[in-house]
């Protein structure tokens, strides 16, 4: 059998066309993937910023929720503090009750037993001086 199907002009232009095109496919891919790097690379440094955006502002809650924390245990403390010295000045309260009611049984003249100190002191300043006793002229007028 003879090779001389194609006479040899068309092998060599056979050849030049394969000499061509497969260095051509190859650089087309080559490019292909180089692009797709080049794609993949602009989206790891774009997820990498967002990353460290993401970082950043988990740092800036992180800290803001510690103050926040810290703001409440402190008004928690401040809370508990009010409401032991309440709780003193309430039972000094009821020994002084319980003193008057002795003086008052045992018909004791007059005068009874002075107030005690402390709870002069925590009615002046806590009941008369509060906040939440003085009435808001504005928005609230005192009933006529």
């Amino acid at each position: 059998m003879k090779s001389d199907i194609f006479p040899p002009e068309v092998w060599a232009l056979g050849g030049v066309i394969l000499g061509t095109l497969i260095p051509a496919f190859f650089a087309f891919i080559t490019g292909r993937q180089q692009a797709k790097h080049e794609s993949n690379k602009v989206l790891i440094e774009a997820l990498e910023r967002r990353i460290g955006d993401l970082e950043k502002h988990l740092s800036e809650e992180t800290g803001a929720r510690r103050a926040l924390e810290a703001e409440v245990r402190l008004r928690e403390q401040e809370a508990h503090a009010t409401a032991d010295k309440a709780r003193w000045v309430m039972s000094i309260a009821i020994s002084h009750i319980n003193r008057l009611n002795a003086h008052i049984t045992a018909g004791s003249p007059p005068p009874p037993p002075p107030l005690p100190g402390e709870v002069e002191e925590w009615v002046s300043r806590e009941l008369w001086t509060s906040k939440f006793a003085a009435q808001d002229q504005a928005n609230n007028p005192p009933a006529t």
